[in-house]
């Protein structure tokens, strides 16, 4: 995937026209066309614009690597270490929701199988 279907993909994930985008980056709807035609490279203060509008990195634009990161600039060692824990806490909360439902659809699973069983020796 190149940088211009990227910019397309994030565009509609937003519900976004290309009018729309060409308004907030100042630019042409043709301009943001030749973008994600690839046929033309945003220059790098239009790929920054860009990254901010759709909340990603440039590096994703570029290439692709959507690490997930913060920008933590501007908060305090204290402020950085609740988000450390909120988001650890997320993490664990989703793991176990994730075991339960497994757990569930193993046991739901199990349940089936027995039925038929007993249906079968009926």
């Amino acid at each position: 995937m190149m940088i211009g279907d990227r910019i397309k993909q994030l565009r509609t994930d937003a519900k976004m026209t290309q009018p729309e985008l060409a308004a907030k980056l100042e630019v042409t709807r043709s301009a943001v066309a030749t973008y994600e035609n690839n046929t033309r490279q945003p220059s790098f203060h239009i790929l920054v614009r860009i990254a901010e509008i759709f909340h990603v990195s440039t590096d994703y634009l570029l290439l692709g690597s959507r690490d997930d990161s913060l920008d933590v600039s501007g908060l305090t060692i204290d402020q950085k270490a609740i988000l450390v824990n909120l988001i650890k806490n997320f993490k664990e909360t989703n793991e176990s929701m994730l075991f339960e439902k497994s757990k569930k659809k193993e046991l739901a699973e199990k349940n089936r199988e027995l039925e038929k069983r007993l249906k079968e020796k009926e």
